[in-house]
């Protein structure tokens, strides 16, 4: 018979838990003007934020040119701001 399997190390999704919780509250107009320079989200763009900075897994359907790259880009920088360490963005287009 196979041994049994090793034990699930669970600290790191009580990490991700508290950083989620921690982006409940997270301006997101404030934080969209000091690293983009924007003013306003376009439409669609501040919810499915919300839902990623969640944790939640999140399906977008826009069309080109309507602001796909900002729900990448934004989350990366938010993520690697409050983890403090490098982020990366896989991106399959």
């Amino acid at each position: 018979p196979l041994p049994p399997p090793p034990p699930v190390d669970t600290s790191f999704d009580a990490e991700l838990d508290s950083l989620y919780s921690s982006l409940a509250d997270l301006d997101l107009q404030s934080e969209l003007r000091t690293l983009f320079g924007h003013q306003e989200f376009r439409e669609g763009q501040e919810a499915a934020l919300r839902r990623i900075l969640g944790g939640l897994s999140t399906l977008v359907v826009i069309p080109t040119g309507a602001g796909k790259s900002l729900l990448y880009q934004f989350p990366s920088l938010v993520f690697a701001e409050k983890l403090s360490t490098h982020v990366l963005t896989l991106v399959i287009s």
